[in-house]
């Protein structure tokens, strides 16, 4: 019986093909998770969902109402800002710059095109353009004509205002509704790779006037928030736009103003930045970065360049005070399709990189290989309910169906939460190609969520555990999810009975399963 066991799972890696043993779990369709986008349209806001197959291609599925509004504007990027949609845990974050709120949705674990609104509140400021999540707090930022930053605890209910966190930086900047930037804007609000301080990026003019950082250091417990900022200045910045956290005390800054990117380190308890610099790039093959987004398994960052649309892959080392930055290769996006913001997806150990475009609402896909190689694998085009006639996508986030995000825990994110659970996700960047001369067609995108909270309407799981296996039993009220695991460990049945091996068998079957499991690492 246990070999037989072990000749599913080696049919199941086949089919899948799955590597470093990461367990994946389908919808009936076929479908491992989902990209979100928003259509930002003026009459309804919209999450815009694109199912992920097992090869990383996008299919466009659905648009649900977050019941807030967008912005009318015909600007290429009608935000000017990094992370206006955010997934952590299995939830989905969304800004709504015209009506001044915050759109909170649950994800159903099992099938991530399905979305439950949980809550809509008020924002503090006008303009909502950035949200930064954690396991205890979502925090958002507004850039209008009042500016600040609003946090809330959440859990299934939905969001709750903490009100001491509350924020007013309209002394710092102020702008138009929608704004006219990039100059003079705020970019993106972020937490710092300890949870213990609120990071806020600021865009100048130019160098002469240049933009900065604010920090807003949190007690120990994370229970007080700074009331003023400690405002820093990287050397030679300009317009700091996104922000993409480097290690446990680094950041990437994209920084179109310099055409180039800002790398630094940064205390989370005093606000101070140290070893800042900017690197430039061949503004021939790019231009305007203003994006970035981190390829856990290729190790590389991923900035966008919007005035040329490409991507510029980058390897960073930090621990370099005189070469940090190391430009592996410059990849260009289609002109007719152009490039804004970006998040990459991890499924069985290799990275997919989705880049929302500046027109006719596309997406495009690329699979990320090795450093300085991707391929291209197509642009999706999105049909929302509401667009508008203003084709303007804004912020991008996804959800991949794993097995954690089916393991229930004790919930960690509020203090009102009972049975709901997270899990940290990684953010990551990827970058795509397709090349003809010396460069290659790329996009890159900024996270991707692992997440673990179970509610009560999704997924049960219960599990039992031998010797050598582990065994689920997976129940969905909606839609049936089968498990394609790379893993020697776990398989997934409706339900399994345990019984006692021959030490031998399971030898056996230990050997049969970590040789294929070696394979598939070793085959790529």
């Amino acid at each position: 019986m246990m070999l037989l066991v072990s000749l599913k799972i080696v049919f199941l890696l086949i089919l899948s093909k799955n590597i470093e043993c990461q367990t994946l779990y389908p919808t009936s369709a076929g479908y491992v998770g989902a990209v979100y986008t928003m259509s930002n349209g003026a009459a309804m806001n919209q999450i815009l969902i694109h199912s992920i197959t097992l090869n990383g291609q996008l299919v466009m599925y659905n648009a649900v109402n977050t019941t807030g509004t967008g912005v009318n504007t015909t600007t290429a990027d009608p935000l000017f800002s990094q992370g206006s949609l955010m997934v952590y845990s299995n939830y989905l974050f969304a800004v709504n710059p015209g009506s001044n709120s915050l759109s909170m949705f649950m994800i159903n674990q099992s099938d991530a095109t399905q979305l439950t609104l949980l809550s809509v509140q008020p924002t503090n400021g006008i303009f909502p353009i950035s949200v930064t999540v954690n396991a205890m707090y979502v925090c958002v930022l507004t850039g209008g004509t009042i500016t600040g930053i609003r946090c809330f605890t959440y859990n299934a209910s939905g969001l709750f205002v903490v009100s001491s966190f509350d924020r007013n930086l309209t002394s710092y900047i102020s702008t138009t509704v929608p704004p006219t930037g990039p100059a003079r804007t705020l970019s993106q609000i972020l937490f710092s790779a300890d949870n213990l301080a609120l990071i806020v990026s600021v865009k100048g003019i130019n160098v002469t006037t240049p933009g900065y950082l604010l920090f807003y250091p949190m007690s120990s417990n994370t229970s007080v928030l700074a009331s003023n900022a400690v405002q820093m200045t990287p050397t030679n910045a300009a317009q700091p736009f996104s922000m993409t956290l480097v290690g446990t005390n680094g950041l990437l800054v994209t920084d179109p103003g310099t055409n180039g990117v800002l790398t630094m380190t940064y205390s989370s308890t005093t606000g101070m930045i140290n070893n800042s610099m900017l690197t430039g790039v061949n503004t021939t093959l790019a231009s305007a970065l203003c994006w970035s987004t981190y390829s856990p398994n290729i190790g590389n960052y991923y900035a966008i360049g919007a005035g040329t649309p490409s991507i510029v892959e980058l390897n960073l080392n930090l621990t370099s005070a005189s070469n940090p930055v190391q430009i592996v290769q410059y990849y260009q996006v289609p002109n007719n399709i152009g490039a804004l913001e970006a998040t990459v997806v991890s499924l069985a150990g290799k990275d997919y990189l989705y880049v929302i475009g500046t027109t006719a609402y596309g997406i495009r896909s690329y699979q990320l290989n090795a450093a300085g190689n991707v391929t291209a694998l197509g642009t999706v085009i999105s049909q929302p309910g509401d667009t508008t006639n203003i084709p303007k996508l804004a912020g991008i986030a996804a959800f991949v169906q794993t097995q954690s995000s089916l393991t229930s825990t004790t919930s960690t994110t509020s203090t009102t939460s009972t049975t709901s659970t997270t899990s940290t996700t990684s953010t990551t960047s990827t970058t795509s190609t397709t090349s003809t001369t010396s460069t290659t067609s790329v996009s890159t995108t900024s996270t991707t969520s692992v997440s673990t909270t179970s509610t009560t309407s999704t997924t049960s799981v219960s599990t039992t555990s031998t010797a050598s296996t582990t065994t689920s039993a997976l129940t969905a009220s909606t839609t049936t999810t089968t498990a394609i695991t790379a893993t020697v460990t776990t398989t997934t049945t409706a339900t399994t009975s345990t019984t006692s091996k021959s030490s031998a068998e399971m030898l056996i079957t230990s050997v049969i399963t970590i040789m294929v499991c070696m394979a598939f690492i070793f085959s790529g």
